[in-house]
């Protein structure tokens, strides 16, 4: 079961930039260690950072070992976006073509949150919406 953990930002920041990151294939795991296990068998792809939520060193510990516990700043973030230009305006999904799909696939990337601690580890988080660190990686650094 998930828990509310009352973890308070420092800061949170907006901003928009691209980076090569790992998101391990294994996910939804409640410890950060479970993740840094599979990082050198993953491939590296391209992500958008949103934004950059600072934590004070112990807060970021309680979350690197709590990364199902809720946390309200994580609501309603992260998601997948893609670069292609559809040329046209569509109200959902399911209206493209198949090659139209195809496209937006393949020019697709996570939307995260970068999660720090005040001396600049972090962790990119995609939450897909919800209230937990449901995809979790690393910028890539090879």
């Amino acid at each position: 079961m998930k828990t509310q953990n009352n973890i308070t930002p420092i800061t949170s920041t907006k901003v928009e930039f691209f980076v090569p990151a790992k998101f391990p294939a294994s996910n939804k795991n409640e410890f950060w260690s479970d993740y840094e296990k599979q990082m050198d068998a993953t491939e590296t792809r391209k992500v958008q950072v949103v934004e950059i939520i600072t934590l004070g060193a112990m807060d970021f510990e309680f979350f690197k070992n709590g990364l199902m516990d809720h946390q309200t700043w994580l609501d309603g973030k992260g998601g997948t976006n893609s670069t292609f230009d559809l040329g046209r305006e569509i109200e959902n999904i399911w209206e493209m073509t198949e090659d139209e799909m195809n496209n937006w696939r393949k020019y697709a990337y996570n939307v995260c949150v970068m999660v720090q601690n005040e001396f600049g580890a972090n962790i990119l988080v995609d939450p897909q919406g919800y209230k937990y660190a449901r995809y979790c990686g690393m910028i890539a650094t090879k």
